[in-house]
């Protein structure tokens, strides 16, 4: 019988192998940006469900989704237009398999799962009326910040601009 740390514990392993396997298909900006807003919606409802919070996991979703925004804008003015490449359809069912092998163990699982029993959460406790303030006011400045970096990046005599 598992405790739930070992549960955890062996989530995050499965999860760190998965993400270290899918790092060759990442060719591109807009994979990578894909890629990264995946895992940081799971880290956010991993948290969400560890501590039971809804203000910790919403605040780290959206610093890190600002954060990744901005990084997207700069390396979009500063890379040339690419296609991108497709991927082999072998290679891609390869990689399904293997992060649905390494997500799912052969282990049994406990009566007393922590990830079973987290069914119970309310799920409008994510967004209850005390943190709804501070959301709001996030995701305001992380929209103005977005504007102004988009404009910044269009005009010619800009930073993230290069010289012709």
């Amino acid at each position: 019988m598992l405790s739930p740390s070992m549960n955890k514990n062996l989530l995050m392993k499965s999860l760190m192998i998965m993400i270290m396997s899918f790092y060759p298909l990442l060719t591109s900006p807009i994979l990578l940006l894909i890629f990264l807003m995946l895992l940081s919606i799971f880290m956010t409802m991993t948290i969400f469900i560890l501590l039971n919070n809804s203000l910790i996991p919403i605040m780290f979703f959206l610093l890190f989704l600002g954060g990744i925004l901005i990084l997207f804008s700069y390396l979009s003015t500063l890379c040339p237009n690419e296609k991108m490449k497709s991927l082999k359809p072998s290679l891609l069912l390869m990689m399904l398999l293997l992060s649905h092998l390494m997500l799912t163990p052969n282990l049994p699982y406990p009566k007393n799962n922590f990830y079973l029993s987290s069914s119970k959460i309310n799920s409008l406790s994510m967004l209850n009326i005390f943190s709804s303030h501070i959301i709001f006011l996030m995701i305001l400045i992380l929209f103005i910040l977005m504007v102004l970096l988009n404009l910044l990046t269009n005009k010619w005599m800009g930073p993230l601009r290069l010289l012709k």
